[in-house]
């Protein structure tokens, strides 16, 4: 056990680049998509891969074997088993000492007796909802609290808002003003409406339901995950317009296929039976996923959707 144990530590200490040394192992990331979405593999690689010991709860995912840096094989992997059929992939040369698996663990999400980070709720009255036309409204779905959030990435209490009942690309928000964040990109936004009943002055409230992070666990059944994304479509990785610098992974929410449902209290517009199955429970965009990432330095976060 003892011998395991420092094993595992200088993996770790490895991968935090803490060592000039080449690498000879395997490399584990989350997700199928190496190569495929447009994303150089390094930077892929750097934001996916996950300590081992956690693969068993990913649904889809990825074995790399590397040898001295250099990427030879590459396998599919399904909670914990590796395919037995190698995927096609030309070798590369890989940074090892840019993989920081210190930093890429995974929590996943579930609800709480107690707590103050929570889905759902009533927007706080001290919480200005951005403006951006007459026709967008922008839903709030919760707060995520920086003491009890697990990284050190949340640098200040988010309320968590976007327009989740319209069709919209990357939204990025500006959170100087903690409590009244800015649309920052407004005229490259592309946003088009989604139902006639919602507006800027549209009031949409969920149950408020706390929330935990629990390590490990099963990414598919939870309310999302934090540490690693597991994308529905390709990898993407926003870029922050204030400073240029690639944003952090923050949270995913994913309530499709959870148990755990956010049910609604109150909508200031009738809800017929034709709209109940969209507004009746939160979710984003049925079986979705809301993206959030963030940059600390600028305060600036991203919100985008992807669904099957």
């Amino acid at each position: 056990m003892k011998k395991k144990i420092i094993f595992v530590s200088l993996t770790l200490i490895l991968f935090a680049g803490c060592s000039k040394k080449t690498y000879t192992g395997s490399i584990y990331l989350v997700g199928f998509m190496l190569g495929a979405s447009g994303i150089p593999e390094q930077e892929y690689i750097e934001n996916q891969a996950l300590p081992k010991d956690l693969m068993k709860q990913i649904q889809y995912g990825t074995e790399v074997i590397v040898e001295k840096d250099n990427v030879i094989e590459v396998y599919d992997y399904n909670y914990g088993r590796r395919s037995s059929k190698k995927n096609e992939h030309k070798p590369f040369k890989l940074k090892t000492s840019r993989i920081d698996l210190l930093n890429n663990t995974l929590y996943t999400i579930k609800k709480s007796l107690n707590s103050e980070s929570y889905i759902g709720g009533k927007k706080p009255d001290e919480v200005i909802l951005p403006y951006l036309n007459d026709e967008t409204y922008f839903q709030y779905f919760g707060k995520l609290n920086k003491d009890e959030f697990p990284n050190k990435l949340l640098n200040f209490d988010l309320h968590l808002i976007a327009p989740i009942y319209d069709s919209f690309d990357k939204i990025y928000l500006d959170y100087s003003n903690e409590t009244s964040p800015k649309v920052l990109n407004p005229n490259s936004l592309n946003i088009s409406k989604t139902f006639d009943e919602t507006n800027s002055k549209t009031e949409i409230i969920y149950e408020k339901s706390p929330i935990k992070y629990e390590k490990g666990g099963s990414i598919r059944y939870s309310l999302g995950n934090t540490g690693v994304p597991s994308w529905i479509q390709n990898a993407e990785y926003p870029i922050c317009p204030k400073n240029g610098d690639k944003m952090k992974f923050l949270i995913a929410f994913d309530l499709c296929e959870s148990k755990e449902e956010i049910n609604l209290e109150y909508s200031s517009f009738k809800i017929d039976k034709d709209s109940e199955r969209y507004f009746k429970n939160l979710d984003f965009w049925g079986c979705g996923s809301i993206y959030i990432f963030i940059n600390p330095k600028t305060k600036v976060v991203c919100y985008f959707l992807q669904n099957t």
